[in-house]
């Protein structure tokens, strides 16, 4: 049994170093900015938010039980405040606001 772990090892081992050097992929180029600022904030939910739908729990059901809530929405229940957020802004010169 220990031989076959060893043996697949070996063959994933083979098979990952054969493909080669990795290239790392960027989403984007950096470039240098002036006169950047700083976006901060908090982004809250007007009126109810919506409720986190139940997953069912397909490994070790006996510890987790039969299903889990999905944190689709993590909320600070005083202000409905989510975490976790992200906000793209995107650039575009139709909407952009000449300068003067």
């Amino acid at each position: 049994m220990k031989s076959n772990r060893i043996f697949i090892l070996m063959i994933f081992l083979l098979l990952f170093l054969s493909f080669g050097k990795v290239q790392i992929l960027h989403a984007y180029t950096e470039i240098p900015v002036e006169n950047g600022g700083e976006l901060s904030g908090t982004i809250t939910f007007k009126g109810e938010p919506p409720v986190n739908p139940p997953a069912k729990v397909i490994f070790n059901p006996e510890y987790c039980g039969n299903s889990v809530y999905e944190e689709t929405y993590v909320m600070n229940p005083q202000n409905k405040g989510l975490e976790k957020v992200v906000i793209s802004i995107c650039s575009n010169d139709q909407f952009m606001i000449p300068r003067k």
